[in-house]
């Protein structure tokens, strides 16, 4: 499944929604799809915490106006109806040739019909009704029950919650997962372009063409996501850190370090050769002042929300 990151639903909050694109999307948009929920030590043939709904995205429009590489803005694609279309969202486009790509609105305008894309598009499409643009993703809402029983809580050592999507695509049956944790507290940062910005502030000069306008989050969310993982290597739940400096602190260095290895750029008369190991340096040290064990940084070591201000230890030990 298109969902790569563990979601974290909220504790007693009624109506969350946990999205999924299925990855056959070449097959075609999903025609039927169910779920269910199991605990992550569970086999298929226990029963399941709950089974929702699953909802797939029904929209389906056609190409109005010549769109594609083409066309002068070749990230501009003409509908006849942008309604039910959102920012963030990815749809699959289909031209006369059965050519297929996955395409995400960054703007939608419902005024002149047409929303401009995150990327270029690869295939020219026609204003033919054999060119269309229709809605892949699925999504259920969380169990009310299920979601308000504290019980459903489990410490960061435990296996977590998954969702296996059972879906049908060019005819074919399809099986997808997705991995769940109930939480007290979603884990987040605050870093902004300006935070950034600090340390480099000619940095919105580095803004590729096809990221302009966007303030950096492409960068900022890949350093989330790389935070995040680095986290969970030191054994650390990143639902249970309970001090949002000291996170945002990691996530601006690690998006220096984003910046430099994988898009080439650094700031002032630096070449990234010789900027990407200082700045890997420079999280290196950051992430293991906090997180290595040496230090105190407010953790959530139980299922019960309160902060422990004690010297962190791994959550969990091998023997």
């Amino acid at each position: 499944m298109a969902t790569f990151r563990t979601v974290e639903i909220i504790y007693n909050q009624t109506g969350q929604k946990v999205y999924a694109y299925h990855d056959e999307w070449a097959l075609g948009v999903p025609t039927s799809a169910t779920c269910s929920v199991f605990k992550g030590d569970q086999s298929l043939a226990d029963a399941a915490e709950f089974s929702p709904t699953v909802t797939i995205d029904a929209l389906s429009t056609t190409v109005a106006v010549a769109s594609g590489p083409a066309q002068s803005n070749p990230r501009r694609l003409y509908v006849v109806s942008t309604g039910g279309m959102d920012p963030g969202v990815m749809y699959l486009a289909e031209n006369g040739d059965e050519q297929r790509e996955v395409v995400m609105p960054m703007k939608v305008n419902a005024a002149s019909a047409y929303v401009d894309l995150e990327n270029e598009l690869r295939y020219d499409y026609a204003s033919t009704t054999s060119n269309t643009v229709k809605g892949l993703r699925m999504e259920l809402t969380v169990d009310a029950t299920w979601v308000a029983d504290a019980n459903k809580i489990l410490l960061p050592h435990w296996p977590a919650y998954k969702a296996i999507w059972t879906y049908t695509a060019g005819a074919i049956s399809r099986r997808g997962y997705t991995y769940l944790r109930l939480v007290r507290q979603v884990s987040r940062h605050g870093v902004t372009l300006r935070d950034l910005q600090k340390y480099w502030p000619d940095l919105v000069n580095e803004d590729p063409r096809s990221f302009r306008g966007q303030q950096f989050a492409h960068l900022i969310e890949a350093a989330w996501e790389s935070f995040r993982r680095d986290l969970i290597a030191a054994q650390r739940d990143p639902a249970q850190i309970r001090d949002q400096e000291i996170v945002s602190g990691c996530v601006v260095l690690k998006a220096l370090h984003v910046a430099a290895l994988y898009h080439g750029v650094a700031p002032g008369s630096w070449t990234s050769g010789e900027f990407e190991p200082k700045a890997k340096a420079m999280y290196d040290a950051e992430f293991t002042k906090h997180f290595g064990g040496s230090t105190s940084v407010k953790i959530d070591e139980t299922t019960t929300g309160a902060a422990s201000v004690t010297t962190p230890h791994p959550m969990w030990t091998t023997g």
